[in-house]
């Protein structure tokens, strides 16, 4: 055996021990640290984490992508009437889910535990992204460091316990800046195909992945090297199609199945007009959601269509009982899908925004800052606790870990730039999670995309800065001069 075969194998073993260890780290917290329960301490399924693991269940029951719960919060069930479509949330991680509870395991701890699974991969993931882009040198250094930190990078695995898309989302973002790198290397039609298919399947996990087609799949096409532009545009144009071929399916689903058109996901106005209000806009919450949505304030049109479908007067809203009404109403699927219910949201989220703009600006610069941990950091760790039901110790840890990778990350990315690696796709990831956040709200969570990137970069960045403090030691004066010899004795 070879030197360089036998060096692969026991990166490749080493690699495998570390996942393995990462794995361990999710199952304990799922089965020890957080365990299920139905009250009190532990995990208690809550907001989003229960759209998934319930639709995960009725895709595996063959009733397809449905609206899972009842406005009661009990799941829907073959032969209801309460049976509707939904696309609150693009497919890919409930349809993954689904896979397992087609296998019998359907219960929210398997769910979590099978969500292990896809964090354990990323952490291979990892690793081996940094070794590809780590120097020659010192690649299996780095690439194992990349790795146990994902392991334990609380940013990571708080992901894979709580039922939410981010664990996927994760995985496939990574992935795609993966194939990435694979492309600019080698920028031939194959290499194109695999980007376009990564970013498609990211697009499926978190809709606003589909911009890593235009920031980093027809950059890298348009910049390859020793290319004539006949082929660059062919190269851009198969990631741009395979991309469109991933998502078709969804897209075609869901343009057949709704009363108003629904692309990647028909939740847009709600999660629009959970930040846009005053609670989200001013005070110590700005830049964070709030419980904006308020009927009255719509349109006097829209007021009446809202009273009407619930068979009342026109002015219904002018009475708290006729608001109540109205809301609860909104969310019934025997009288709306998601696309009409989703409208009345949208609009308050508009007519709100576009009184306010000269708000706006600020009120964007704290969504961003927040999902950065650079603005209201302390804040934010308190409402991932109180409200995203993620951890109060893992939350901690997390913050205090992000602020320590931060700085290396940065390190790193100038070192790939000065190496002559393109740092195009890491950015790119990272301009996505701030065009969300600014859009929207900033939730550490929509931060989870870059948490990958994060580690990797932070790993080149450490062996960066370790490699310069050798060189300045092997360099300074007296490095390699004997010792003068003792006086003692």
């Amino acid at each position: 055996m070879t030197e360089k075969p036998a060096d692969e194998r026991r990166f490749r073993l080493a690699l495998a021990a570390v996942t393995l260890g990462g794995l361990a780290l999710r199952v304990a917290d799922v089965l020890v640290l957080r365990p299920t329960r139905a009250s009190g301490g532990g995990y208690v399924i809550a907001g989003d984490s229960l759209y998934y693991h319930f639709q995960a269940n009725a895709l595996a029951d063959g009733l397809g992508y449905i609206v899972p719960l009842g406005t009661d919060l009990r799941p829907v069930v073959a032969g209801s009437e309460l049976i509707t479509p939904s696309a609150a949330h693009p497919p890919l991680y409930s349809t993954y889910l689904a896979l397992w509870s087609w296998l019998g395991v359907d219960s929210i701890t398997g769910h979590r535990l099978a969500s292990c699974l896809v964090g354990a991969a990323t952490v291979a993931l990892v690793g081996l992204l940094a070794r590809r882009l780590a120097p020659s040198d010192h690649a299996d250094r780095v690439g194992l460091g990349a790795a146990a930190v994902a392991a334990l990078y609380p940013g990571l695995w708080i992901n894979d316990g709580v039922l939410l898309s981010e664990t996927v989302a994760v995985f496939t973002v990574t992935l795609a800046v993966a194939a990435a790198y694979a492309f600019w290397r080698r920028p031939d039609p194959l290499r194109a195909g695999l980007l376009g298919a990564a970013i498609g399947l990211a697009a499926l996990s978190r809709s606003e992945a589909i911009a890593l087609v235009v920031l980093v799949a027809v950059p890298l096409a348009l910049l390859a090297r020793d290319r004539s532009w006949g082929r660059r545009l062919g190269v851009a144009a198969v990631s741009c199609g395979t991309a469109m071929l991933v998502l078709s399916p969804w897209l075609v689903h869901n343009l057949a199945r709704f009363e108003e058109p629904v692309l990647l996901t028909s939740s847009t106005g709600v999660v629009l007009s959970g930040a846009s209000c005053d609670g989200a806009w001013y005070g110590d919450r700005i830049g964070s959601y709030a419980d904006c949505f308020d009927p009255r304030l719509l349109s006097d049109a829209t007021q009446a269509e809202l009273c009407g479908r619930i068979g009342r007067p026109d002015d219904c809203l002018a009475t708290q009982s006729g608001v109540d009404a109205v809301v609860v109403s909104l969310r019934d699927p025997r009288l709306y899908d998601e696309s009409e219910s989703d409208q009345p949201y949208a609009e308050q989220a508009r007519s709100y925004i576009g009184d306010h703009l000269g708000r706006l600006p600020v009120v964007v610069a704290a969504r961003v800052g927040r999902v950065w941990g650079l603005y209201a950091p302390v804040q934010n760790t308190r409402l991932d606790i109180e409200i995203e039901n993620r951890g109060r110790a893992p939350s901690w840890a997390g913050l205090l870990a992000y602020w320590a990778l931060l700085p290396l990350a940065v390190a790193g990315l100038w070192s790939m730039r000065r190496r002559g690696l393109p740092i195009l796709p890491f950015l790119a990831v990272a301009l996505t999670v701030t065009l969300a956040a600014g859009a929207t709200f900033g939730v550490t969570r929509y931060r989870a995309t870059a948490e990958g990137l994060l580690v990797v970069a932070a790993a080149l960045g450490a062996d960066a800065t370790l490699r310069r403090l050798r060189l300045r030691r092997a360099s300074s004066p007296g490095a390699d001069e004997p010792s003068p010899p003792s006086s003692a004795g």
